[in-house]
């Protein structure tokens, strides 16, 4: 099994390779029978960071959020 520095070191060039867009951010919904249409039409929608028009909660109990764009090198 590797050692704990073979675990720091795979953790931080994982780190290296995933950072957050300073540009773009997504809607992410929850999964399961209790999303609502509207809510799924709206999952995986890209926006730019200042130009979102819409915000969760959609609705009562609504489980969506907005979160940064990742970006991969």
């Amino acid at each position: 099994p590797p050692s704990s520095s073979e675990y720091a070191r795979i953790y931080l060039r994982k780190k290296e390779l995933v950072m957050k867009s300073k540009h773009y951010k997504y809607w992410k919904s929850v999964f399961d029978l209790r999303r609502c249409i509207g809510c799924k039409k709206m999952h995986g929608q890209i926006f730019l960071a200042h130009s979102v028009n819409i915000e969760p909660p959609l609705h009562n109990r609504c489980r969506c959020k907005i979160e940064w764009l990742e970006a991969k090198k």
